[in-house]
């Protein structure tokens, strides 16, 4: 498994990298996410601009479709 590449993403989501949300997506499309996001306070998501984002209460992330939690994803820092 690895990312998109910048084109791939676009290709497939209509929107660059720095602007992705995860709303509204293409049916069948698969997100995955590390699940330490779910023991955060909050998240920033793209909005679908690079311009803007926004702010959620990580238990909201069960609520995207096509959602995958993970562990391990992410690298400690």
């Amino acid at each position: 498994m690895s990312f998109a590449s910048a084109e791939e993403t676009q290709n497939l989501t209509g929107m660059m990298i720095g602007g992705v949300t995860p709303f509204g997506l293409p049916a069948g499309l698969s997100i995955y996410a590390d699940e330490k996001l779910l023991a955060l306070d909050y998240v920033i998501l793209g909005s679908g601009s690079r311009s803007s984002k926004f702010k959620i209460n990580p238990v909201e992330l069960h609520k995207i479709p096509g959602l995958n939690f993970v562990g391990g994803l992410s690298k400690d820092g």
